[in-house]
């Protein structure tokens, strides 16, 4: 690894500008690095936890959000003698008061901020609850061990073992043809020599280049068998965060409970926002899409709508908001995964007039042209803005 380097950039466009750039993405070196300095010096403050608070949930209760590392392996050993890692993935849990566990989706920490002193004040019997001082852990490790686990175990299968597969059928036809082709050499050397011609090449080297190749497929299928022995590792707990809903801390905090772009009702806001589910459901079934609910999954968007006749899926995420309002909040995880699958995400606003849902509008693409700062969870945008961009569903 170097040193240094003269210039880097993480994006792909800005390599080739003067100096040229180190092109610096997951797997890099330099980013290995600093990841692991990072661990070595800070991991014991991810072990210590946070309080955080998330403005989109209108609940009363607290809850802890515990984030794990999950890593599956093959049956090949490194050559440090080590379990061959060929995926590995975070994956979020939550528990209540009550011991309730669930999959918290897959990245919930980026719609969250850090909780003001005023806030943490004012929960402060609630943090110190006897529910918290129990090894609510070891219970997330088990939960995550049965479901969070052998759902990435099943998904790992399901990719690797048809690609494994097809790499064997790809060996076995390429090592048997040349096997094939250098017995029947040895077989018409040996014939040669036995007739007395002489020949550049003896039967015995040809016999022994197939006995090579017979051996090398051999090698080769007990290595493939390897791969195809998929095994989970144990999850590892890498950091934990106490959640304090906004429903909460409106409660509590009457005098800090701004408008922020939501409904100050939250019962009126939940029925809003199921017009508008149905509303988006029925348009994508009149396309002839197939639309499945995510929300509960928090993946950044509420719909995975399947289009047959392109044979892929459209990620939509669903605004509800009232005729007349005139902003709309965009969490931090929604706007990223606008970013990240801008040719299947879609923003869908529907406005609920009388109790009745408008035709939905949809806007493609990402919603913002770069991420939002670290201390934005959520943006506000405005409505008619974004509606100059929007379209009927298609």
């Amino acid at each position: 690894m170097q040193k240094k380097y003269e210039r880097i950039c993480f994006d792909k466009s800005k390599i080739n500008q003067q100096p040229v750039a180190e092109f610096v993405c997951p797997g890099h070196p330099l980013l290995e690095a600093v990841i692991s300095l990072v661990r070595e010096q800070n991991n014991h403050l991810m072990k210590q936890g946070a309080v955080l608070v998330d403005d989109t949930d209108d609940g009363r209760d607290i809850s802890a959000l515990f984030m794990l590392e999950h890593s599956v392996q093959d049956g090949r050993p490194t050559r440090t003698g080590k379990p061959h890692i060929v995926s590995q993935r975070l994956q979020f849990a939550t528990i209540d008061a009550q011991g309730r566990i669930a999959n918290a989706g897959i990245a919930p920490h980026l719609n969250l901020r850090p909780a003001k002193p005023e806030e943490l004040e004012a929960v402060r019997d609630l943090l110190e609850a006897d529910w918290l001082r129990e090894d609510i852990e070891k219970r997330v490790v088990q939960y995550a061990t049965v479901e969070l686990a052998r759902k990435h175990v099943e998904e790992v299968r399901a990719r690797r073992l048809p690609e494994i597969d097809k790499v064997e059928r790809e060996v076995k036809a390429r090592l048997k043809r040349e096997i094939n082709h250098w017995d029947a050499r040895a077989a018409e050397l040996r014939e040669q020599e036995r007739a007395g011609k002489k020949t550049r090449l003896n039967w015995q080297n040809a016999q022994r280049r197939a006995d090579e190749l017979a051996e090398r497929l051999k090698r080769r299928l007990e290595l493939i068998e390897k791969e195809r022995f998929i095994s989970s590792q144990p999850p590892r707990v890498r950091g934990g965060m106490i959640v304090i809903p906004r429903g909460l801390l409106a409660a509590r905090l009457p005098a800090m409970a701004a408008a922020n772009g939501f409904s100050e009702d939250p019962i009126a806001r939940r029925e809003i926002e199921l017009k508008a589910m149905e509303a988006v459901m029925a348009a994508e079934r009149a396309l002839g899409n197939e639309p499945e609910d995510v929300s509960a999954q928090k993946l950044g968007y509420d719909i995975a709508s399947y289009d047959p006749r392109a044979d892929r899926l459209r990620f939509i995420e669903v605004k509800g908001r009232i005729d007349g309002a005139d902003t709309v909040m965009i969490t931090r995880q929604e706007i990223i995964t606008s970013l990240h699958e801008p040719e299947k995400f879609i923003l869908a606003i529907v406005q609920v007039k009388d109790g009745f849902a408008c035709q939905p509008r949809y806007i493609h693409g990402p919603l913002d042209s770069r991420e939002p700062p670290f201390d934005h969870n959520a943006i506000q945008f405005n409505i008619n803005k974004l509606l100059e961009r929007a379209e009927a569903p298609q």
